[in-house]
């Protein structure tokens, strides 16, 4: 089993040594402290420390705490027993236990369907017949699990064992930041022959795993809660960073009933970071009232200082975020507020800022405002002395559905001068491009002779390189307040200068790389001081404007705004 084998490769007890270490005297690495030793190996990477731990025992006793730290510090894992497991040898490992402060769930959600012959998986993959018998005992196992509530037996036996745990996070992408080495999945998609590589914006699949049923999710969601629970744990941060803006807890989720919601609020009573993603649409029949049910979950932000919303752009999701965040005593401690893809009447929003007294971050994206007074009140608060606003980003601003632009825009002359230069500037590249026989042609290359379209370009790919941060850790943006550059014009600061949500967006149109001529400036904004605040937002309220060429959004059957994100599933 998976976890016999961890707990057994890394023992440091273990009984043997290796043939190299007894063959001859120790070598001068081997002799070195084990603090020094762990300062050494520290800028290895987890692949190279692995390696040369395996060159001899005493080595790898040394380094076992170091190891534990840099690459056990945040593990992922799936709804299989092999997973589990592997979850249950970690924590009962005296070492590797008190170094895992991080537990992460990946969705996996293994569907019979998926092998029938009419599916998009069979058609485009056809798996052997070893391929199918494979799937085929994960599907049983992930539903035996599920059925005698196993599931939850792995997981709260583990949790009671992980002293150090403090972050939980659940998530339904392979490459969401939080899912860091998933224990299992790699075993898993080599044995069956599938894939994770599907599209989350439309839910389209290619060959590979079927996206995650919302039973599923509930699931899921609710067995780790009630895990943490059982096991007494003490949890800091809970996460839900779902890939597709349509996915999400059902509201329903949310309400465990009187009793376990006691129990809850005991075992998340220190929580600090909450980012909670709550869907609109395809809500369980017959369960009650959606915004009720939400708002049983309020208590759960009593000391959260660090908050995200996240929904669908349903036409219920502000009277939703309303029923969270109404009272006033859970908001005016918030110090780093962030709503994405939430539709919300103007008088909703203002009221809901108008009490966030200690906010310092605030991040709108794709928020849309559905009636009211448009963006402009909003705007105003943000401008004034009422909020001691430090970072502000604000991104995909709509009304009613249309964008919404905080910069002046471009004339037609303008565009047109703007599109020929840019087609002039991708013909001449070709027509380079077409003439190089050589590597070498890129010394030839005239540095004058690059146009200013180009240049644009490269200041929007460059900033994750030249500023050289993580991108994975785009969730809290309050850590970046230290990191603040001197206060310049929003539409004209270097590419450097933008956050780390801004650049690991990888926009290609935000307003502060490009000249005044450009398309769709002002659709994005990110002011990372105070005094850019009160500098640039006074502008922004002069010239915002929406776009003309857009009809008002409306609503489909399904509660889901149609137009830019239209529910074409």
């Amino acid at each position: 089993m998976n976890s016999d084998i961890i707990t057994t490769a890394m023992s440091s007890s273990a009984g043997d040594h290796s043939s190299r270490s007894a063959a001859g005297p120790a070598s001068a690495i081997e002799t070195l402290p084990e603090e020094l030793l762990s300062f050494v190996v520290g800028s290895l990477d987890p692949e190279s420390f692995g390696a040369l731990r395996e060159t001899c025992r005493s080595l790898e006793a040394k380094t076992l705490r170091a190891f534990a730290t840099q690459c056990f510090s945040s593990k992922s894992f799936i709804f299989t027993t092999e997973s589990l497991e592997t979850l249950a040898g970690i924590a009962s490992h005296p070492v590797l236990s008190k170094s895992l402060k991080e537990v992460s769930f990946l969705t996996v959600d293994l569907q019979e369907k998926s092998l029938k012959c009419g599916s998009t998986e069979i058609r485009a993959r056809r798996p052997t017949f070893a391929q199918r018998d494979a799937y085929l005992a994960y599907v049983d196992d992930q539903q035996q699990l599920q059925r005698t509530g196993e599931d939850k037996g792995y997981i709260t036996s583990a949790f009671s064992r992980l002293p150090a745990m403090r972050r939980l996070s659940i998530v339904d992408s392979e490459f969401s930041p939080a899912n860091k080495g998933c224990w299992g999945l790699a075993k898993l998609l080599r044995k069956t022959g599938m894939s994770l590589k599907w599209d989350a914006s439309r839910r389209d699949l290619e060959h590979l795993l079927a996206a995650p049923r919302y039973e599923w999710l509930s699931h899921v969601f609710s067995t780790v809660m009630l895990s943490t629970v059982a096991s007494n744990s003490s949890v800091t941060t809970l996460q839900t960073p779902f890939a597709c803006e349509r996915d999400g807890l059902s509201p329903f989720d949310l309400n465990f009933g009187e009793d376990t919601m006691q129990l809850l609020s005991m075992a998340f009573s220190k929580l600090k970071n909450l980012k909670l993603h709550v869907r609109t649409k395809d809500l369980p029949f017959g369960k009650g009232n959606p915004i009720e049910a939400v708002a049983s979950f309020a208590p759960f932000l009593e000391k959260v200082d660090s908050l995200r919303l996240v929904s669908d752009h349903g036409r219920n999701s502000g009277t939703m975020v309303s029923a969270l965040l109404g009272d006033t005593a859970r908001l005016q401690y918030l110090t780093t507020f962030c709503m994405d893809f939430v539709t919300i009447e103007t008088e909703k929003l203002v009221g809901l800022l108008s009490q966030t007294k200690s906010l310092r971050t605030l991040s709108l994206e794709a928020v849309n405002i559905s009636a009211g007074g448009g963006w402009m009140p909003v705007l105003k608060l943000l401008a004034s002395e009422a909020l001691a606003l430090h970072h502000l980003h604000l991104m995909f601003l709509e009304d009613s559905g249309r964008r919404v632009y905080l910069l002046e825009q471009a004339n037609d002359q303008e565009l047109e001068e703007w599109w020929a230069l840019r087609g002039s500037d991708s013909a001449a590249e070709d027509d380079e491009s077409d003439s190089d026989d050589s590597d070498d042609s890129d010394d030839l290359v005239n540095a004058d002779d690059v146009s200013l379209a180009a240049n644009a370009n490269e200041q929007v790919n460059d900033p994750i390189e030249a500023v050289g941060e993580d991108v994975e850790d785009v969730e809290d943006l309050e850590d970046l307040e230290e990191q603040n550059v001197a206060a310049k014009p929003a539409t004209h600061a270097p590419a450097n200068a933008r956050c780390k949500a801004s650049k690991a967006s990888g926009l290609h149109y935000t307003v502060e790389c490009f000249p005044p001529h450009t398309p769709e400036r002002g659709y994005f904004v990110c002011f990372d001081t105070r005094e850019r605040i009160l500098a640039e937002l006074p502008r922004c309220i002069a010239e915002c404007n929406i776009n003309p060429d857009e009809e008002d959004g409306s609503w489909n059957e399904s509660g889901l705004r149609t137009g830019i994100y239209s529910d074409d599933l």
